[in-house]
């Protein structure tokens, strides 16, 4: 039980700490169209959260507690994966050499 109490206050500290930084960077990388952006980002993140009460059920009545780590590693490694690749893609912009995007809050 100890194991599965520090799992879940890790990932669940990931997530707001994620929602955090993707609300900030949001209005930073939309530039101009920020209005737009951040109602699609608000719109996905409640999809998400739709899909983020029924999905891990299906997984848990299938594998219970190894079918939801299994769920939320994949899908922390995807939103790793993703936040690489649009870091590795922002910064091979020759527009943004040498910027630096101020993340303070």
């Amino acid at each position: 039980l100890p194991v599965v109490i520090a799992g879940l206050t890790v990932f669940s500290s990931g997530i707001f700490v994620s929602q955090s930084a993707a609300t900030v960077l949001t209005g930073q990388v939309a530039g101009r169209a920020r209005s737009s952006a951040a109602g699609l980002y608000v719109t996905f993140y409640y999809l998400g959260g739709s899909a983020g009460t029924a999905v891990p059920a299906w997984f848990w009545l299938t594998g219970g507690w190894p079918g939801c780590v299994s769920l939320f590693s994949a899908v922390s490694l995807l939103t790793l994966a993703l936040g690489l690749a649009a870091g590795i893609t922002r910064s091979a912009d020759p527009g943004v050499q040498g910027e630096m995007i101020d993340t303070a809050i």
